[in-house]
């Protein structure tokens, strides 16, 4: 299972996750392999040029899929190229300072950036995620002026935004909610449609900026021209594993809403997601294609 994001993000711990049910329910070993680079593309490249045999997937994100290949040349065609196996989970977005910065809420952090354009910093998992495209549709939103600093996944910004070598990172829930009651960094909205319960005291951004949602999802797939009976056999499994409660608990614990389409509607729901960030990405002018 390809990961094409560094070890310790939240892609890499819910694949790690699905690895673990798989083998169990499978029999043999789902070894995790970090693939890292160009926001998850280098990755996503490997698993479309990979023998169609069910013996490389790819743990996926809405960035391979619909962000980086708006965003930036990617030798893959992410319709053409993967066969759709299942949705493992959604999560959400969080954005967070430095607890250095001297805010404590969305408002006074918009105050307070719009004061010191261009000297904040913002740290993303790589040009072309979810959390580099999150904070610079919010920066347009807002009016700000920031500064990119892009990483090969979210452990390390979350690592660096504690230390203070990051002031802001819109970064994934799994990697924040832990820092929820901390003194390092300061948790100030969520990019959610409605105020989550694993932190009902944070307020969502569209509170403040109706309509700002930015959802992302992580799913399996795998190379194009797949046999059904594989493709079918995992995403049964993976049906089998998200309904049970302790792995539906676990999840929830880390900010992920368990489960999804799968097959052709997980594939219907690629084409929906590509239009929808398509749109995103170019109100942003961070096209590069």
């Amino acid at each position: 299972m390809i990961v094409p994001y560094a070890a310790g993000g939240n892609t890499d711990v819910m694949a790690r996750i699905a690895a673990e049910e798989f083998q169990k329910a499978f029999g043999q070993s789902f070894i995790i392999e970090n693939v890292i680079g160009a926001g998850g593309a280098v990755g996503a490249q490997r698993v479309a040029r990979s023998a169609p045999d069910g013996y490389t997937l790819l743990f996926a994100t809405t960035a391979q899929i619909a962000v980086a290949p708006v965003m930036q040349k990617v030798a893959y065609d992410p319709l053409k190229d993967f066969m759709p196996i299942a949705v493992f989970g959604y999560s959400f977005s969080i954005l967070a300072v430095n607890a250095s910065l001297p805010v404590k809420t969305l408002p006074e952090f918009v105050d307070y950036a719009k004061k010191h354009p261009g000297v904040l910093n913002y740290g993303s998992g790589g040009v072309g995620t979810i959390g580099h495209l999150t904070t610079a549709a919010f920066a347009k939103r807002a009016g700000l002026e920031l500064v990119h600093v892009p990483y090969r996944g979210g452990a390390q910004v979350t690592s660096d935004l504690l230390s203070g070598q990051v002031n802001i990172y819109f970064g994934n829930s799994i990697e924040l909610l832990p820092h929820q009651n901390g003194d390092k960094i300061r948790l100030l909205a969520v990019a959610t449609d409605k105020r989550v319960s694993q932190a009902p005291t944070l307020p969502t951004v569209s509170e403040f900026y109706p309509g700002f949602y930015m959802p992302a999802w992580n799913g399996l797939l795998a190379p194009a021209n797949t046999p059904a009976r594989i493709t079918d056999a995992l995403a049964a499994q993976m049906k089998t594993m998200l309904s049970r409660k302790e792995t539906i608990d676990r999840l929830l614990e880390l900010g992920v809403v368990a489960g999804g389409p799968s097959g052709e509607e997980f594939r219907k729901y690629m084409v929906k997601e590509q239009a929808t960030f398509a749109t995103v990405v170019k109100e942003t002018g961070l096209s590069g294609n």
